[in-house]
């Protein structure tokens, strides 16, 4: 026969499962998404630093970027194998 399963982990979603069955809910709804809001209003320049370098990479795939790469990268392995790629990359590194 094989090893025993632990079901005590599963306790947690039974008290959950209960809760949900008795309507039982601590939080008040205005004070969450009145803590909501106010998060969300002091932190609405996150979308601009997340959206901005998006549009920017996009563009840049438009204008060829992934196959400029793919040949610089492609440059590296004829000048000397391994050894070679080591060094360019130190080099460009440094």
């Amino acid at each position: 026969m094989g090893t025993a399963v632990n079901l005590w982990p599963l306790i947690g979603v039974a008290v959950i499962i209960v809760g949900f069955v008795l309507r039982f809910n601590p939080v008040n709804k205005n004070k969450m998404l009145t803590a909501i809001g106010s998060g969300f209003l002091k932190t609405r320049n996150i979308p601009l630093i997340i959206l901005l370098p998006l549009a920017v990479i996009g563009l840049l795939e438009r204008h060829g970027l992934r196959e400029r790469a793919q040949m610089w990268i492609s440059g590296f392995g004829h000048q000397g194998g391994a050894g070679g790629a080591f060094a360019d990359r130190l080099s460009v590194r440094a």
